[in-house]
């Protein structure tokens, strides 16, 4: 269901002292975004079409009327510039396009800093490389996107107003190293008003907090605060941060939380109700393909993905091509072998399963799940094999 932005989900609190926001920051051009994975593109005539970005965050519908002639309209993700910007923003061609009647754009904010979706706006930047608002921009909570009237073609992007982000976090791969500590704070957007660039300030924070015992410390200042990672691996990971926001005069709060893994990489999988943990995994990157590399004492686990991006994946019966498939190969410490496929004489035998990329950060590190069936690789065996499943935190080596 789909609800117009409200004021519906704050938090009512007792008043209590805090922290005044500071003086205003930004405002003013930013850089702009440099390309980001696949740009998709499509012929668009008077009676109007609908493209998908290459990584399935972002859908624009063009209703028909809305271009006079055939238009090859593309999409292209690229980093993002915006303030307080969430994912990748998105670069529409051919620039500066003009519609006769507005297209419809919606947008993914699964990567956003709040569960509410109120705080959720849409943003564009213009020629001179400032960022103006979106009107009239409606959220879904339940889907996680946001939708808005799109009347010409340039850079796009979802924001937050109030957002929780890193200063300092390993090159900003998402995780850190036992005993290390990074630096956060949390900035929000000035109201907004049409036709006036986004401005940030620093916001109004209650209250700091890592969730659990034993995962850590973190030091408030304000807007920021400094979180130092446990000397030992944590008993949860990732560990949660989470912060509570004060919004405006009012006594309502936003409660905004950050994910960190801590630690080496890691990995655990059953098989035939047997747990084996992987102490160390790697992600290994290909030109079209994504390698999630597990070890154990005396055996190992590798899992295969024809894709390089998040999202489900299927392997053996459950691959439908075009779809970029994924695939299992396992050895135990006992010497059996496992794959998701295997010749019996001239015929093909394959097992069904899927791996999901629940995370990718290119370059640095994955993290996902996997299940299905495998089969024992043994001479005589022409049967599907035991169920299979398992957990992976993996980083590039």
């Amino acid at each position: 269901m789909k609800h117009y932005l409200t004021a519906a989900f704050l938090f009512f609190l007792s008043a209590c002292k805090t922290q005044d926001p500071g003086p205003s920051t930004g405002g003013g051009p930013t850089d702009v975004g440099n390309p980001q994975g696949e740009v998709v593109s499509q012929v668009v005539g008077a009676s109007g079409g609908t493209l998908e970005s290459s990584d399935g965050s972002v859908r624009l519908e063009i209703p028909a009327g809305a271009l006079s002639s055939d238009t090859r309209i593309s999409i292209q993700p690229i980093s993002n510039e915006a303030p307080n910007g969430v994912g990748l923003a998105y670069r529409f061609l051919p620039d500066g396009t003009q519609f006769h009647k507005p297209a419809r754009l919606t947008m993914s904010f699964r990567g956003a800093s709040s569960a509410a979706y109120d705080p959720i706006r849409i943003a564009f930047q213009d020629k001179d490389a400032f960022w103006y608002p979106a009107e009239e921009v409606s959220a879904n909570g339940d889907t996680r996107e946001v939708t808005v009237s799109m009347p010409h073609f340039s850079d796009w992007s979802v924001v937050e107003m109030q957002q929780l982000e890193n200063i300092h976090l390993q090159g900003d791969k998402g995780f850190l190293d036992l005993g290390e500590s990074a630096e956060f704070q949390v900035l929000e957007l000035e109201p907004l008003t049409p036709g006036k660039p986004l401005k940030r300030r620093p916001a109004t924070v209650r209250m700091w907090e890592v969730t659990g015992s034993g995962n850590g410390t973190i030091q408030a200042n304000g807007n920021s605060a400094v979180y130092t990672a446990p000397t030992t691996l944590p008993q949860q990971n990732p560990v949660v941060i989470t912060v509570e926001v004060k919004l405006g005069s009012s006594v309502a709060h936003l409660v905004l939380s950050k994910e960190i893994f801590v630690g080496a990489s890691s990995g655990t999988f059953f098989i035939d109700g047997q747990r084996y943990t992987c102490t160390k995994v790697n992600l290994v990157e290909d030109d079209n393909w994504l390698s999630i590399d597990g070890g154990f004492p005396g055996g190992g686990i590798v899992l295969e993905i024809q894709d390089k991006r998040t999202g489900t994946f299927a392997f053996g019966q459950n691959w439908v091509p075009g779809s970029g498939a994924g695939g299992v190969n396992l050895s135990l410490p006992d010497g059996r072998h496992f794959e998701h496929y295997k010749y019996c004489g001239d015929d093909l035998l394959m097992t069904k399963g899927k791996i999901t990329i629940e995370r990718y950060k290119p370059g640095n590190y994955a993290i996902g799940s996997f299940s299905g069936n495998v089969i024992h690789l043994h001479q005589d065996n022409c049967s599907i094999g035991p169920l299979i499943s398992g957990t992976f935190f993996a980083k590039v080596p």
